[in-house]
């Protein structure tokens, strides 16, 4: 009625072909979309720990913990450059203006190991000890809750007197690409050779561009699908009626 599971992964994420075909794109005004042909895949360790528990009541309880640690994590990336400075970023080295200030878009790894983990809970079960016409009711819940803390590096430029210093920081905020929450909701009923499902998919926003200000930072709406199925099986040559 018991079982624990332990399991480590080592995986790898390819950059995107976008991403690392050498491309420049200057605009006219002084931003430049660069593509990092240098960037690294990303590597992540990631350990699990999950309890299931089955019983003819209860059904199928399972829940788990788990721990990613992402190394050379690939994120968009925005900073500038004066002058001569930002030349490595032109073709040929060639810049319109010496004395201009230059924004570069662009994606790089990052060069802190970033840390994510989370709780997964898991329940399917069958109402088959209910009275009629419960008896055919069916659930299956599933739902993910997930922290991040990712670091991200950036160049402060700063004024002291006459002097400006360029400085070599990092902010922290969320993993993109990550939801916060997830459900996943499914409610069914089987009556004989008739079967139905409803279910509801929610995902929290999406974390999809990092900055240090805060203001230029951006995220996806949350979302919610509903879906309904059913199955009937036909009295003829083994055929059944389907739809969604």
């Amino acid at each position: 009625w018991f079982d624990i599971r332990l399991s480590y992964a080592n995986s790898i994420s390819y950059p995107d072909f976008n991403t690392i075909v050498p491309r420049i794109d200057i605009s006219g005004q002084n931003i430049v979309a660069w593509n990092n042909y240098m960037l690294e895949p990303s590597r992540s360790s990631n350990y699990d720990v999950y309890l299931s528990f089955s019983e003819n009541a209860i059904g199928l309880f399972t829940v788990g913990g788990f721990l990613k640690n992402i190394d050379n994590l690939i994120y968009p990336w925005t900073f500038t450059k004066r002058g001569l400075d930002a030349a490595p970023y032109f073709l040929t080295n060639k810049i319109p203006d010496p004395n201009a200030t230059y924004t570069i878009n662009t994606y790089k790894n990052n060069p802190y190991v970033v840390v994510t983990w989370g709780l997964e809970f898991d329940w399917q079960t069958h109402f088959w000890y209910l009275p009629d016409p419960f008896t055919g009711l069916i659930v299956n819940v599933n739902y993910t809750h997930v922290t991040s803390k990712a670091e991200y590096p950036y160049t402060l430029f700063k004024t002291v007197g006459r002097v400006q210093q360029v400085i070599d920081t990092s902010y922290t905020d969320r993993l993109i690409s990550q939801p916060n929450h997830i459900l996943n909701l499914s409610l069914g009923y089987d009556y004989k050779d008739f079967s139905v499902r409803v279910s509801m998919l929610y995902q929290a926003d999406i974390f999809t561009v990092p900055s240090q200000w805060s203001q230029l930072a951006a995220s996806t709406a949350a979302y919610k699908r509903w879906d309904i199925s059913f199955k009937q099986t036909l009295p003829w040559f083994g055929l059944q009626l389907y739809g969604n």
